[in-house]
């Protein structure tokens, strides 16, 4: 293969037809790097757009779930256990989380049906679940349904919505008892 100069100087292309080869070769160049460049752009837009629709899923699913539990635990709660003895209501949760088990798998266990109670029990106001639901997962709620104090929960329930805590963090925090000591920090001297 001859390059272009040794093909000049053969006399086999002359000055115009190397400009005429330059000017093309660039302009396909260009055009090679704009349209990477365009399908490079094309690729990470519609990439976001999927991960954007992704993560929009995830956090209406994770809603929807929440408020189920919730719903669950008040209808179990409400309709079923109301002034009724203890035997009996062990008797309904026992029998409801089998059936519910062989068609919907273990997240209706005999301890999560219990879970969705208490979670009716410690979060009794369906508005408060509802803004809090997008925000924070089945887990974070798992979490402070061990915190029986309803100011201590408030607190974890706050911190875990501003700061954006995943479940690791909030076990972190509560293991290292922040309440307590953000309580310490804060008592006035006297």
């Amino acid at each position: 293969m001859l390059c272009l100069d040794c093909m000049r100087g053969r006399g086999i292309i002359d000055d115009n037809v190397t400009f005429f080869f330059f000017t093309n070769f660039h302009l396909m160049t260009m055009n090679n790097n704009t349209t990477k460049h365009y399908n490079t752009t094309l690729y990470q837009n519609i990439k976001q757009l999927i991960e954007d629709g992704k993560n929009h899923a995830i956090v209406q699913v994770n809603s929807n779930l929440v408020l189920t539990y919730w719903h669950i635990g008040r209808v179990i709660k409400t309709d079923v256990l109301q002034n009724e003895r203890a035997e009996y209501g062990q008797a309904v949760i026992h029998n409801l989380s089998n059936r519910l088990v062989q068609e919907y798998g273990n997240g209706f266990s005999n301890r999560n049906i219990r879970r969705m109670i208490d979670f009716y029990d410690k979060f009794p106001h369906i508005e408060k679940v509802a803004t809090l639901s997008p925000q924070l997962s089945w887990s974070h709620f798992v979490e402070f349904l061990k915190v029986d104090d309803t100011v201590k929960r408030d607190f974890y329930v706050t911190m875990c919505r501003h700061e954006r805590w995943s479940v690791r963090t909030l076990r972190e925090r509560m293991d290292s008892m922040l309440f307590e000591r953000t309580a310490i920090a804060n008592k006035p001297i006297h």
